[in-house]
């Protein structure tokens, strides 16, 4: 009976109040740029007391705590800042989680993002921790409405072959089961290496030749690109060469799994392929 009536009063309260008031999520430690991201997109920026050095937006996470990098984390940081939660991403390295855990900090981590709606799921994920569910399914709607708006305008499009760098040594690029693939697709663009792959993998000049995109897209990291351009020009055949069209890009708008820079993300490709 006593079980009965402890199980009847967490429903009443899951009812009544938010996830966060209940589990009690105010000192969060973020693991990755896109974390920190959707934590301010649904208003939970107070909630924050951890970053990494990568987490550069909006300007107001640049002032939280650093605890390190994606990939080498400051354990013993984290732990003295005594979060309630620690959320990490899927590029969060497994043993940093492990390590985490055994210490008994409490680590939720989100899942690899390979589409829209995977990002989408993960986005309502942390809506549903941070008690903005709401909010979140909300943002996301509105998102949507852009998707469809923008596959509208292309869809008579000729769909034009694209190559996306994003890394210059060694060359590196994206293929089948990506969201920046997605974004390719849905921005009305071929990406050339969606039959050689799945995910991110090297991928050779000599087969970009071969390929004969009608565009390059080279994702910046904040690093200078001339040379990276200068280093296609040299490719006189190359139709993206010859058209003059070998474009930048952000990488933070490109490769950030955030609805809202899904879609910004999206505009832009679909901004280039009608130039």
């Amino acid at each position: 009976m006593i079980k009965l009536l402890k199980n009847y009063c967490l429903v009443i309260l899951v009812i009544l109040f938010p996830l966060s008031t209940i589990l009690g999520y105010e000192r969060i430690v973020s693991l990755a740029p896109s974390i920190t991201e959707e934590l301010y997109l649904l208003d939970n920026g107070d909630k924050i007391i951890g970053v990494t050095t990568f987490c550069n937006y909006p300007k107001e996470a640049k002032q939280k705590e650093k605890i390190g990098t994606l990939v080498e984390p400051n354990i013993e940081k984290i732990v003295s800042l005594k979060p309630d939660l620690v959320l990490a991403a899927s590029i969060n390295p497994a043993v940093v989680i492990q390590k985490l855990k055994q210490l008994k900090v409490n680590v939720i981590q989100l899942k690899r993002e390979n589409s829209f709606e995977d990002i989408c799921d993960n986005f309502i994920e942390i809506g549903k921790l941070t008690g903005k569910e709401k909010l979140a399914k909300k943002i996301i709607e509105k998102n949507m409405q852009n998707i469809t708006a923008i596959k509208n305008k292309t869809k008579s499009l000729n769909r034009p072959k694209i190559f996306l760098q994003c890394g210059a040594n060694p060359l590196v690029t994206v293929g089948r089961n990506t969201f920046e693939d997605e974004i390719i697709y849905l921005a009305g663009g071929i990406n050339i290496a969606n039959k050689n792959g799945s995910g991110y993998f090297r991928y050779s000049s000599e087969e970009v030749l071969k390929q004969n995109p009608d565009i390059i897209v080279i994702e910046t990291m904040g690093i200078a690109t001339k040379e990276e351009i200068k280093s296609w020009n040299r490719y006189k055949n190359l139709k993206a060469v010859k058209e003059n069209r070998i474009y930048t890009i952000d990488g933070d708008i490109l490769c950030r799994p955030v609805p809202t820079r899904f879609i910004e993300g999206l505009k832009k490709i679909s901004e280039l392929i009608q130039k």
